[in-house]
Parts: C-alpha cells; sequence; structure tokens
C-alpha cells in the first residue's frame, strides 16, 4: 500500500470517529436525553434539599401531624433530623428569607426539640411582662393616718380598708371619702381596655365572653379551647377552627374574618374548609370578628384573646390540661407562666363559633 493510500485511511478513520462522537452527542443529549425517575431523597442537590425540608415544614404547619414529618424528613438520610432543620432555620433567618417560611420551619424545629430562644422569637406574640405592679402602682396623692397602708397585689381588685382617713391638705373637705378598691383616684371610674395580651394576674373564676354589644350583625356563641383528646394529643394541632353560622343554625360561606394581633390583622373567608367554616394557624395570640360578608361590611362581636402559648388559667382547666395532670388551679397558673417545655406550650387549639343575627 503506498503513503498515499495510508493517508487516505487515516483521513477517513479520523473523520470517523468525529462523526461518531457527534452523532451519540447528538442522541444521548437531544434525541433521547438520560431522565431520572423515582430518584431518592438523598441523592438531591443541597438546595433542592432545603426545598424539600421547607416543603415538609408547610405541612406540618397545616396538619400538626409529626410523625408524618419525622417519617418525610427521615428520607433525606441526614442523621439528627431536627438538627437539620435548626440549621436551616438559622441560615435562612441569616440571609433574610421570607417569613412564612422561617416561622414554619420554627415551628417544626421546636416540634422536634431543637429550637433555640433566638428562633421562638419569630413564632411568639409579645405579651406583657408579668410584674405585680406594671398596672397596680398607685396614682392617688391622699395619705392616711392610720397605721394600716393599702399595699397592691397580685389580685385584680382590692378590699376597701377600714381604718378612718384624715385627707391633705387641711384644706379639704372635713369628712373624707373612703378610697376605691382599685390605686386610681378615688373620683375616677376604671375603664377597661382591650390588652393586646393576656392580664397581668388571674384569679381562678369562669372566663366570661366578650360583653354583648346591642346592634351587631354578628355575635360570638362559642369560644372555648379543645380538649387534648380533640386537639390529637399534647403535641397535636395549634389550629383556630371557626364557624358561622345565620340565625336559624345553618352554616354560611363568604364571610370575611378578620383575625387581630399586636403586628398587624389577616382576613380569611368561610367556606374553604366545609360549609361555613374556616381554620387559622395560631402561632401565638389573637382576637376575631366578622367584617363583612356578601352583602357587604359587617358589625360583630369580638371574641376574647385566644392564645396558643400562654392561654388563660381557666382554659387549661376546663379543657383538662391541668386537671388530668393532677394539678390545682395555681399549680397550673405556675407551669402556664414558665411556658416553653410545660404542659403543651403552643400547641392549644380553640373552637368559635359567631352567629348572624337576622
Amino acid at each position: 500500500m503506498s503513503d498515499y493510500d495510508h493517508k487516505i485511511l487515516a483521513i477517513a478513520l479520523l473523520a470517523g470517529t468525529v462523526v461518531g462522537l457527534l452523532f451519540g452527542i447528538l442522541v444521548g443529549w437531544v434525541i433521547w436525553p438520560v431522565q431520572y425517575t423515582n430518584t431518592d431523597f438523598v441523592d438531591l442537590k443541597p438546595e433542592h434539599k432545603d426545598d424539600y425540608v421547607v416543603m415538609v415544614s408547610a405541612a406540618y404547619a397545616l396538619d400538626g401531624d409529626l410523625e408524618k414529618a419525622k417519617t418525610r424528613l427521615a428520607k433525606l438520610e441526614a442523621g439528627d433530623i431536627g438538627q437539620v432543620v435548626a440549621d436551616l432555620v438559622r441560615r435562612y433567618i441569616s440571609i433574610g428569607v421570607g417569613m412564612t417560611d422561617i416561622r414554619n420551619l420554627v415551628q417544626l424545629a421546636d416540634a422536634l426539640g431543637s429550637s433555640d430562644e433566638a428562633m421562638l422569637n419569630y413564632i411568639a406574640t409579645p405579651t406583657p411582662t408579668l410584674t405585680p405592679t406594671a398596672t397596680n402602682t398607685p396614682t392617688w396623692t391622699p395619705t392616711p393616718t392610720s397605721t394600716a397602708t393599702p399595699t397592691p397585689t397580685d389580685t385584680p381588685t382590692l378590699p376597701p380598708p377600714t381604718p378612718t382617713f384624715t385627707p391633705q391638705p387641711p384644706t379639704a373637705t372635713p369628712t373624707p371619702r373612703p378610697p376605691t378598691a382599685t390605686p386610681r383616684p378615688p373620683t375616677a371610674t376604671p375603664v377597661p381596655q382591650q390588652p393586646p395580651a393576656p392580664p397581668a394576674a388571674e384569679t381562678p373564676t369562669a372566663v366570661p365572653a366578650a360583653p354583648p354589644q346591642a346592634g351587631v350583625d354578628y355575635k360570638v356563641v362559642t369560644q372555648r379551647m379543645l380538649t387534648e383528646e380533640e386537639n390529637a394529643g399534647c403535641r397535636g394541632m395549634n389550629l383556630i377552627f371557626v364557624t358561622v353560622k345565620d340565625i336559624h343554625g345553618n352554616p354560611l360561606d363568604g364571610v370575611v374574618l378578620q383575625f387581630l394581633w399586636p403586628e398587624g390583622t389577616q382576613e380569611i373567608t368561610t367556606g374553604e374548609k366545609g360549609p361555613g367554616k374556616a381554620e387559622w394557624p395560631s402561632y401565638g395570640g389573637y382576637y376575631i370578628k366578622v367584617v363583612g360578608d356578601s352583602g357587604g361590611p359587617r358589625t360583630s362581636e369580638t371574641t376574647r384573646w385566644l392564645d396558643s402559648k400562654f392561654p388563660t388559667v381557666d382554659d387549661l382547666m376546663s379543657a383538662g390540661y391541668c386537671p388530668n395532670r393532677g394539678l390545682n388551679w395555681d399549680q397550673c397558673m405556675a407551669l402556664r407562666d414558665i411556658g416553653p417545655g410545660q404542659l403543651c406550650w403552643g400547641h392549644y387549639s380553640y373552637e368559635v363559633v359567631f352567629q348572624r343575627q337576622w
């Protein structure tokens, strides 16, 4: 074979190799590309694993099923799943991810026992500092001459003292008026204000409903804490279930409910969770009222403060959380005041029913 023939053969082999490579690339990347199906979660990219954890936390915020969340997270084969969620929370907080994702992740981390105080601030509703002198500081000036001095206590009302008081200065009326039962000026009538959070102290009395308002379109007919059994256990749900009915007890869809808390308000509509029903995930305390329906704006009574972290002791007693643990009223309040880690902190649910008055 001549040199010329060798050259032709070499060129032909090289050209065939190049054409074969190009054809293989065309088939493998364009015509029949590789497609992955049923890939294990452990094989996901890190950013996709983060997205998966966020979706698991969102599902837990809705259904409160911790065992299902654990099963889903176990598919990542990451060892300590609680630490995985906690690390993702800290990373999201540092880069300023949306508050909804952070709150869902913090709630899941808390349920898994991996939360810390910095995280819990994102789901805690600010409450007033529980200092006994915060609302009981005397502001009146008459000075009694008796040996007994009224001292503010943690109880909302003070019994009137029996000693005779001598008014000051000397120009005052000869017959002094006995001081009132509250540490305000004797002539002032205490006007209750709607607090942004629960009162600083409580007494073992039944929790009253909001006072009736004349002429409103909707009234509150039920507002109660669910029992532990109704709430699917101590680490069950943290939801507020709302039902709206007409005067005959028929469910009403399309009624606009407003939830109020210190940081803002949010509105939802009945009918999304069943006839006349709506649900609200509770991450703290809220007031609720009706603001409208298909006929336009409406007036409504407002519920009392319903709190999944700092409920009233009367709610805890009537729903059985404390009696079932052998706790009396004072012991129940002591544990409630400690907060995180005590009783079923953060996992209380409520039932609320509004009824249209016409």
